[in-house]
């Protein structure tokens, strides 16, 4: 069955606030009966968010720019929910932020591959002067008007700027605030349900992204007649496995066997009937590949290594967009899965488990190998079996 977004209902258990926040295994007690349809695939609080996000965008009333941080595309796009929440909270309209780091030639905006968060009349405001400079987002005269931690410098100029930067200590953190950083009509939804609502919106695909996953997934045998349930798998090793990201990201690279012993624990809890890999690494599409039945297939979407240096800008011949579009395509794929195993230190893993959450209004099984679910973009809150890390 498809929920109304979209999303498969398959191994489907109620939304409780709190639950993916509090532990690294979600792994509940479904009747077999309930394996592969649920009906209960409606959200009326996630319609009625979702009604409020596309008003404040087509008023166009104030809009701004949301500045989110030069990161790596995971940390890049957690760091947007902040400036899409103040949004929401102040009626005003966020146009489509850049790419950042990834921002390539005529692909520089959200809109390139996602819907617009704003009307396209609204968006033409991009061409207009953007606020100077950044720097006044951090210190401003009393007289100025607060926003979150910094401010909005009162200068000439046509559309303001939001940096991500500027909140990660204001109203909207939920290490700073708790339940009263999420508006009150949801709060009884709790922090997960609120975040997982926000990057959908944000990660709408448009028909150019749609038409790239559904070929994506027709190449690699993802279609719509994979056997389900199908338990979706990300494996990022890469530049992540460096010594200074794994002491930063309180992280340890590890090998496909350790993914895979929770990969068979859920085929056998939930009678799983295919996998989907995600990874940058050869070796490990290698051993999926080696661990692939004709009964328990293994279906893998093996990316390009690419450094985080690279995307930066020290290798001039890389192709930012498609870099991006893998991965994009890749965290789509994911989200379409019944279950999840993957490394909540990874930003890709929890944007993929909340997005896989949100499409089907339910939650569904997830193995986190070393940490909790967390988003506090910037802040040292997140808690792995190693220490603490950036959210």
């Amino acid at each position: 069955m498809r929920s109304s977004r979209g999303g498969d209902t398959s191994l489907c258990s109620p939304w409780v606030a709190g639950v993916v926040e509090e532990r690294s295994m979600f792994l509940p007690a479904i009747p077999q009966a309930s394996s592969s349809s649920s009906s209960s695939s409606f959200d009326p609080d996630a319609e009625t968010l979702r009604s409020r996000l596309r008003e404040v965008g087509s008023r166009c009333h104030k809009p701004f720019y949301a500045e989110g941080g030069n990161n790596a595309w995971g940390s890049h796009v957690n760091s947007l929910v902040f400036p899409l929440a103040y949004a929401l909270s102040r009626n005003r309209t966020a146009l489509s932020p850049s790419l950042g780091a990834y921002a390539n030639g005529s692909c520089a905006t959200f809109a390139c591959l996602f819907r617009p968060l704003a009307s396209d009349e609204c968006e033409k405001n991009r061409r207009l002067r953007a606020c100077p400079p950044k720097k006044k987002l951090f210190s401003c005269p009393r007289r100025r008007r607060l926003l979150a931690s910094g401010c909005e410098a009162e200068v000439e100029c046509a559309v303001p700027s939001l940096r991500a930067a500027a909140m990660k200590k204001g109203e909207f953190s939920h290490a700073v605030r708790g339940a009263a950083a999420l508006p009150a009509a949801f709060q009884h939804r709790g922090h997960f349900w609120f975040v997982s609502q926000l990057l959908h919106w944000l990660l709408r695909p448009n028909e150019l992204t749609r038409g790239l996953v559904r070929r994506r997934a027709a190449e690699i045998g993802l279609g719509a007649a994979v056997r389900r349930p199908l338990i979706g798998v990300h494996v990022r090793r890469g530049d992540s496995c460096r010594p200074t990201q794994e002491k930063k990201k309180a992280r340890r690279c590890t090998g496909f066997d350790d993914y895979w012993h929770h990969v068979v624990a859920l085929k056998h809890r939930y009678a799983a009937k295919s996998v989907f890999l995600a990874t940058d690494d050869a070796e490990v599409a290698s051993a999926a590949r080696n661990a692939s039945t004709l009964e328990f297939p293994v279906i893998v979407s093996s990316s390009h290594p690419v450094s985080w240096d690279a995307v930066l800008g020290k290798q001039e011949f890389l192709d930012r967009t498609r870099v991006l579009r893998e991965i994009v395509t890749d965290i789509a794929l994911l989200a379409r899965s019944d279950a999840f195993v993957g490394k909540f230190t990874s930003n890709v893993d929890r944007i993929a488990y909340a997005l896989l959450a949100a499409r089907s209004n339910c939650l569904k099984p997830f193995v986190s190998l070393d940490s909790l679910w967390c988003h506090d973009w910037s802040n040292p809150v997140g808690r792995s079996i190693y220490g603490t890390f950036l959210c």
